[in-house]
């Protein structure tokens, strides 16, 4: 086994490291959407599901269902105005890219909710 290789033992197998040079012709990924698709996020009025929705949606004209514990409504009063004019702001630009948003007040880590 002294080829400069490595090898580790695993399920009483032996498995050698192997370095594969891609082949970068080939596309990495396919596209994962297409115009028209619903997309469902949970975190919906998060930063990162936001980000997500804005991403996409300067791509593909989708359908957003943005699930979050907390309305609009729910976050104007807890959070700072300025968080809530960046939410707000984000719901344009994904809006204005041509895709559709519709906010749901769930809680996905509650069954009763989720089989609602």
């Amino acid at each position: 086994f002294d080829n400069g290789s490595i090898y580790a033992t695993k399920l009483n197998a032996i498995w050698q490291e192997k370095l594969i040079t891609p082949n970068y012709d080939v596309p990495y990924y396919t596209n994962a959407f297409r115009d028209g698709d619903i997309i469902f996020i949970t975190g919906g009025v998060g930063g990162i599901a936001l980000s997500l929705a804005k991403e996409i949606s300067s791509h593909y004209k989708v359908i957003f269902i943005l699930a979050s514990r907390s309305l609009l409504d729910d976050i104007d009063k807890m959070k700072t105005a300025q968080y809530s004019v960046k939410i707000n702001e984000l719901l344009e630009i994904i809006k204005n890219n041509g895709s559709t948003v519709e906010l749901m007040h769930l809680d996905v880590s509650d069954k009763n909710q989720v089989d609602n």
